[in-house]
């Protein structure tokens, strides 16, 4: 048995109009032998490139500094890009939590760099991309300098147009609301469509039920993905 959600559209023929929201109730068991926490994750079907904010917010960070800018990357992302704009030479490591695979961007014109990991699926969870000077500096000491660094990632974009009960996960920042399910028992989380996309327009998207147990909650576990499709009126 697995994840429903009875009513939600599936067809070009189903009409929302915007300025109204249609609430569709997802029900999810657990089978047991714990208590498990469940969120919602919907998701446009169609792959975009999304900027991705770093965890705390930061614009700049110092080159061969101590603490790394740090992204939460989303499932289903398939390449992540950081590129690095500084005042001195500089390389740029990317890499999920796990500490592997790691990806180097060498030191590139004009004081940049870029490195590119892709994969069917990258790791989801935190990436950091620590920057520094391309050495060896065996003479010297390695050079101060400051550096702005951004992450573009290739993934399913957070549909725009749905709301869930429990919260967004994948935004570092917001609320997780993640409900919890008794062994055994069966909960229930809220999807509401509210169209945000213009009159016309054949929206499809794919809602995702996933579980943050104590052992997956860096990425989460992805149950089902249940699809949607209906056109705004």
């Amino acid at each position: 048995m697995t994840a429903t959600a009875q009513g939600l559209p599936n067809s070009p023929a189903r009409v929302i109009k915007r300025g109204s929201k249609l609430k569709v109730t997802v029900r999810v068991p657990n089978p047991g032998p714990a208590k498990r926490y469940y969120f919602l994750d919907p998701r446009l079907a169609t792959p975009a490139d999304v900027s991705l904010p770093e965890i705390d917010g930061k614009a700049t960070v110092p080159v061969n500094g101590t603490e790394p800018p740090q992204w939460w990357v989303p499932t289903h992302t398939t390449a992540l890009r950081a590129t690095v704009t500084a005042d001195v030479p500089v390389d740029v490591s990317l890499l999920p939590w796990t500490g592997a695979p790691e990806v180097l961007g060498v030191s590139g014109p004009g004081d940049s760099a870029v490195a590119t990991a892709t994969a069917g699926q990258l790791a989801a969870g935190l990436w950091s991309a620590p920057v520094s000077g391309p050495g060896p500096y065996t003479d010297s000491t390695a050079p101060t300098g400051t550096a702005n660094v951004t992450v573009t990632a290739t993934t399913q974009p957070v549909d725009p147009g749905a709301q869930v009960s429990t919260g967004r996960f994948w935004d570092f920042g917001a609320d997780d609301l993640s409900l919890p399910v008794a062994a055994g028992k069966t909960g229930t989380m809220t999807l509401t469509l509210a169209p945000a996309a213009p009159v016309g327009a054949v929206v499809h998207g794919i809602v995702y039920v996933d579980t943050d147990t104590a052992l997956s909650m860096a990425n989460g576990s992805e149950i089902v993905g249940i699809p949607y499709t209906y056109t705004v009126g």
